[in-house]
């Protein structure tokens, strides 16, 4: 259940995209331009999008938006659409453990590559076999002949 001040189905994980606001009473408001919104899953339905997995209405991303320049993009322009409940919380954080995995992998990968360089191709050893191979009396019109060890009758 969410605070008060929060929509309903807000997740606590969520909360940190609403800033207080002191008008006429102690409210909250989406915060559009918040750094660390990211779109989650969603479907339009004749014009309004709405989160796959609890239905409600998104709510509008302007991240990257800073301020109003001259002659750029629309200051307002929508960005993405963003959730709020607790699997679209989940799906946010899936995605980040995902994207934390996948360069850990990276990283053992190319440590692992460093590790075993000596089984990748060495150019100086090709560019001199190819070489043989040219001064070979088998190099002829381009091509290397040769046979398994059959007898040539």
């Amino acid at each position: 259940m969410a605070k008060s001040g929060y929509p309903a189905h807000c997740d606590s994980r969520a909360e940190k995209f609403f800033t207080d606001i002191r008008w006429n009473d102690s409210r909250r408001m989406w915060d559009t331009k918040h750094p660390d919104l990211v779109s989650t899953p969603n479907v339009n339905i004749n014009g309004t999008v709405h989160c796959i997995f609890c239905g409600n209405e998104m709510k509008s991303i302007q991240a990257g938006l800073r301020g109003f320049v001259r002659n750029s993009v629309d200051p307002y322009a929508v960005t993405g659409k963003s959730c709020i409940c607790k699997k679209a919380m989940d799906w946010l954080e899936f995605q980040e453990k995902k994207k934390k995995l996948r360069a850990e992998h990276d990283e053992k990968v190319q440590a692992l590559e460093q590790e075993y360089d000596h089984f990748f191709v060495n150019e100086k050893a090709i560019t001199r076999l190819a070489k043989k191979a040219m001064e070979s009396k088998y190099f002829r019109d381009g091509v290397l002949q040769y046979s398994y060890g059959e007898s040539e009758e």
